[in-house]
């Protein structure tokens, strides 16, 4: 099961996050903007996160931007997450597609974790 899943496509609607830990606990988002093949952006802990593809000559660029409030100690976890969704995204686009990589998340959290005391 994936852990972002849309119950309601629009502005206003819903997308459930399903921790997939194995406690089958979920928790409904918000999606706060919405416009058909170009953006998405939904609330995202008590910051934002927000999808925006755009045209280009030879396919699209995507563009992934998380609005982040405060640093605490679940940044670094979101950003590992979401470091290693783009990889599973690029290899599902060249025909690859993955599970999602908990040893490359652990990596990527640890670094994340660091550049975030690093600043705070």
């Amino acid at each position: 099961m994936s852990n972002l899943e849309v119950v309601d496509l629009g502005s206003g609607g819903t997308i459930k996050f399903n921790m997939n830990d194995g406690t089958g606990e979920s928790f409904d988002i918000k999606i706060t903007d919405f416009k058909k093949g170009s953006i998405l952006e939904f609330d995202w802990g008590d910051g934002r996160v927000r999808f925006e593809l755009h045209p280009e000559s030879d396919g699209c660029l995507l563009v992934l931007k998380e609005f982040i409030n405060t640093l605490n100690d679940h940044t670094s976890k979101d950003l590992a997450g979401w470091h290693v969704c783009l990889d599973m995204l690029s290899a599902l686009l060249n025909g690859s597609p993955m599970n999602f990589p908990k040893e490359e998340w652990k990596k990527w959290h640890e670094q994340y974790a660091d550049k975030i005391e690093a600043i705070k």
